[in-house]
């Protein structure tokens, strides 16, 4: 059971007494203890609930008071803000209460899904780079695309990546992983192969364009 929130009010009381005498004055101070139960919730909201918090994962309800969520738990406990005024709201058994998430430019749906790619970001080395492309590609089945891995080339001094180093371990996977920012991306051989790029492509840039051969 929730504890009572007690509030301790101090309040000076002065007494202005005139004695005819002494024509004297004093004041007094009374010590006042008053316990008073939370506030009623404006909504409560039942439902299961992801609340982040590792240590209590899973909640069946929340309080809602003004703009703010006040307390999350089990129904019994969020039944204990109810009063006569707080709006109740119930969700199907089927749905799932999140905490609210705000998309700082991470391209939600994109990440995602790159969650469930090779991860590369903190790779610090050109070999630990290799390295973990080689140990992805051996999960995947053979054809598989590969892609995101959202790498920075930074982390090992600024050389930038090439098919070279990935060829060898990728030859069963195309690929098309990106740096980290989502502006440069590696294709493999094979890649290339299938998007039908050969040795000769034309570039486009402002308004000139030109033929390049392309190492492959």
């Amino acid at each position: 059971m929730k504890r009572k929130r007690c509030e301790i009010k101090i309040v000076i009381i002065k007494i202005l007494n005139f004695n005819e005498k002494a024509n004297s004055r004093f004041s007094s101070a009374c010590l006042f203890i008053s316990c008073a139960k939370h506030p009623v919730a404006d909504q409560v909201v039942y439902g299961k609930t992801w609340t982040g918090d590792d240590s209590k994962p899973w909640a069946e309800a929340f309080a809602i008071v003004g703009d703010s969520v006040v307390a999350v738990g089990s129904i019994e406990e969020i039944e204990k803000w109810v009063g006569p005024n707080t709006k109740k709201i119930e969700t199907a058994e089927s749905n799932l209460i999140v905490p609210g998430f705000i998309d700082c430019h991470t391209h939600f749906m994109e990440g995602g899904f790159a969650l469930s790619s090779v991860q590369l970001r903190d790779a610090r080395t050109p070999q630990e780079f290799i390295n973990r492309i080689k140990a992805f590609a051996l999960t995947q089945p053979k054809g598989q695309w590969i892609i995101s891995g959202d790498w920075d080339h930074e982390n090992w001094g600024g050389e930038l990546p090439t098919k070279e180093w990935i060829d060898s371990v990728t030859a069963d996977n195309p690929i098309w992983i990106n740096r980290l920012d989502g502006h440069m991306s590696l294709a493999n051989s094979l890649a290339l192969k299938l998007a039908g790029i050969t040795d000769q492509v034309k570039i486009l840039r402002a308004e000139q364009s030109f033929e390049t051969k392309m190492d492959m």
